[in-house]
């Protein structure tokens, strides 16, 4: 009987390394799983998505989630990184940075569209204060709508039997006999900053004067639209719209 057959032990060194169960060289049922996170994966998509929110304002809400469904699949886990937070890093980022670029265009439309709608609302108040009310009414007009240049308006609107009766009942309207009153549109004050706003293909902001010398006076809505001239690619602006701010009227309470 040999050496090997007396001693079990050492033959058995001699045998190759067969994985176990349970071994930590082999297949171990006790294996822990990375887990896999979706949402990772949703917030690259919504960080993509997210470009739209240069386009407009309401589309801000989609990096706004697209982060924190970012943020809630980077949460912590026992079982090692989980599968997907490479994509929710990425996904943030770019929710990041369309967000912020959206919201950089809409701040600058807003100041910048604001800016030229009170501007051009107080050379209308300046015209009224000086009694060219001619000129006014071809303000209120669209652009494709006005006389050229060097059309006499004043011939015009005293000869037109029309535009005479329309141009008597504008010079009546009581705003305007509140602003030839104030004397200049430096009179005037925004109560509130201007709200800028798309209708109807076109857009609109909303300024709110009030006569700052008379403590009386009431506020002014003044609506300024701006088209674009196809012809030469510019902005013109109108006097849309001149009223007093209505307050809301409630219907009584039925009891």
């Amino acid at each position: 009987m040999s050496e090997t057959e007396t001693n079990p032990d050492q033959a058995s060194s001699h045998l190759p390394d067969v994985p176990r169960m349970g071994a930590e060289s082999g297949f171990d049922l006790s294996e822990v799983h990375v887990p896999l996170r979706l949402s990772g994966y949703l917030c690259l998509v919504l960080g993509l998505v997210s470009a739209f929110s240069l386009l407009a304002v309401p589309m801000l809400l989609v990096p706004v989630i697209a982060i924190l469904i970012g943020l809630f699949a980077l949460r912590p886990s026992r079982q090692g990184r989980p599968v997907g937070t490479t994509a929710a890093l990425v996904g943030i980022v770019l929710a990041v940075g369309f967000g912020a670029c959206g919201a950089s265009v809409a701040w600058f439309k807003q100041k910048t569209f604001g800016d030229q709608a009170e501007y051009f609302a107080r050379q209308y108040f300046d015209v009224i204060a000086n009694h060219e009310m001619e000129l006014a009414m071809e303000l209120r007009k669209d652009f494709v709508n006005r006389f050229s240049a060097d059309m006499p308006l004043k011939t015009f609107y005293e000869t037109n039997g029309d535009s005479a009766a329309a141009l008597a009942e504008f010079e009546e309207d009581g705003i305007n006999a509140e602003i030839q009153k104030a004397g200049s549109a430096d009179a005037f004050e925004l109560t509130k900053a201007p709200r800028v706003y798309h209708k109807y293909g076109h857009d609109r902001v909303e300024l709110i004067f009030v006569n700052s010398q008379d403590p009386k006076a009431r506020k002014i809505e003044v609506i300024m639209e701006c088209k674009t001239d196809p012809t030469t690619n510019t902005a013109q602006w109108h006097v849309h719209r001149v009223q007093y701010v209505m307050k809301p009227i409630y219907a009584e309470s039925v009891l």
